[in-house]
């Protein structure tokens, strides 16, 4: 059987207006389990904002849709925070993809739109990303982007770390 086949999908950031089929798309992936509830906050937190207030802790989170002239349907979301553990680290959080568009490339979009964020309007110094213990293996998208290992986390996972540096080589390579 073949893999999933691309599909086109707009990436932008998140709006007040997606908190409701944002909602029901972490619960579709994850049922209303313990780490459903974890993030539905969060979720909701970033939405309500809508990047107007102001903590310690900046929050950005990007959905990805599909359809036209009216009828879309957003099938993805990614968030990261900025702030912690310090002003200068931005952190990839939490990703939901729609099981049908999972293979598509969506996933990479997704990065590549966070990572723009956190280095050309937050500024970050280097973005880090929290492996699970489970993913035996680096996802490539990772990889190719700059991503390194930098140790290992409580539980058994890795960290990844993509300097700011990095960044620039790996997106001038690119021609953008």
């Amino acid at each position: 059987m073949a893999g999933p086949e691309r599909r086109q999908f707009n990436v932008r950031h998140i709006e007040k207006r997606d908190v409701k089929e944002v909602l029901s798309l972490i619960h579709e992936m994850n049922g209303v389990g313990q780490h459903s509830k974890a993030v539905l906050p969060r979720v909701f937190d970033i939405q309500a904002a809508a990047g107007l207030k102001r903590s310690v802790v900046q929050q950005a989170a990007y959905v990805a849709e599909v359809g036209g002239k009216g009828v879309k349907k957003i099938i993805g979301i990614a968030t990261m925070t900025k702030g912690l553990p310090d002003e200068s680290t931005a952190v990839f959080e939490h990703i939901f993809i729609h099981h049908d568009y999972q293979g598509t490339g969506l996933n990479s979009e997704l990065v590549k739109a966070r990572l723009r964020h956190a280095f050309d309007k937050w500024h970050a110094a280097e973005v880090n990303l929290n492996l699970p213990h489970f993913m035996k293996k680096i996802p490539s998208v990772y990889t190719k982007l700059g991503f390194k290992p930098a140790k290992a986390e409580e539980g058994g996972g890795t960290c990844l770390v993509l300097p700011r540096k990095k960044y620039l080589e790996t997106v001038g390579k690119k021609g953008k």
